[in-house]
């Protein structure tokens, strides 16, 4: 039997579009006392390279950081637990026809920087949490973006099927995530956040404004 195609999304700005929040620099004061802000573009990123950015800001060590990362990854968690609301959040154009086209004809899973818990919250909040079966999340045991893809791609079994794999996201950091991890289908959507000429000098074989169209995207994704 042939193998569907894996096509793996990233969640912000790729799936949905939400309210920032200071969930980062609110760990980091809640285990450490310490008042961070920081204007830096984190999208495309990890929880844990932000946190550790934040902390390399201040002058700490690497091996400060990784002794204090997992308590923070889980105040991390806490404090997006009690400050989440789902009505800051809105799945972009054309996301949930595609998802549902999609279904059944291809597998599908995420690859995100989020820790999985809430990647969880965010999704199941929306509706659209079912539709994933496996992912790569900012909680394994990775903190580099490219090795959250191939943990994702070895979840799901392709591991020997690499050319099955699309990876989908709205940064450069996604698709330079993607050919790091041996991805050749990296797929980029601008979805107003970024422009589409950045993503295909990135390295994006195939790029899109948005979803709105689900025809137009199945095609180029050769999915009939």
């Amino acid at each position: 039997m042939d193998m569907k195609k894996l096509l793996l999304f990233d969640i912000d700005g790729t799936l949905l579009k939400g309210l920032g929040d200071d969930r980062y620099s609110r760990a980091i004061s809640k285990v450490h006392g310490l008042d961070i802000t920081s204007n830096k573009d984190i999208r495309g990123s990890t929880d844990y390279l932000i946190l550790a950015g934040l902390l390399e800001g201040e002058g700490w060590g690497d091996k400060q950081i990784e002794v204090a990362m997992p308590k923070l990854l889980k105040e991390l968690d806490q404090v997006h637990k009690e400050t989440f609301k789902a009505d800051n959040m809105k799945l972009l154009p054309g996301v949930v026809a595609l998802l549902e086209a999609l279904e059944g004809k291809t597998a599908l899973g995420l690859v995100t920087g989020n820790l999985e818990t809430i990647a969880e919250r965010k999704l199941t909040a929306l509706g659209v949490w079912s539709y994933f079966a496996v992912g790569g999340f900012g909680s394994d045991p990775h903190v580099v973006r490219a090795d959250l893809v191939k943990a994702a791609i070895k979840k799901a079994g392709y591991q020997d099927s690499v050319d099955l794999v699309f990876v989908i996201g709205d940064t450069p950091n996604d698709i330079v995530a993607a050919t790091v991890a041996g991805v050749k289908n990296s797929v980029g959507v601008a979805n107003g956040f970024r422009d589409t000429k950045e993503l295909e000098e990135a390295g994006a074989k195939i790029v899109f404004v948005d979803f709105k169209d689900t025809k137009a995207v199945l095609k180029k994704l050769g999915i009939n």
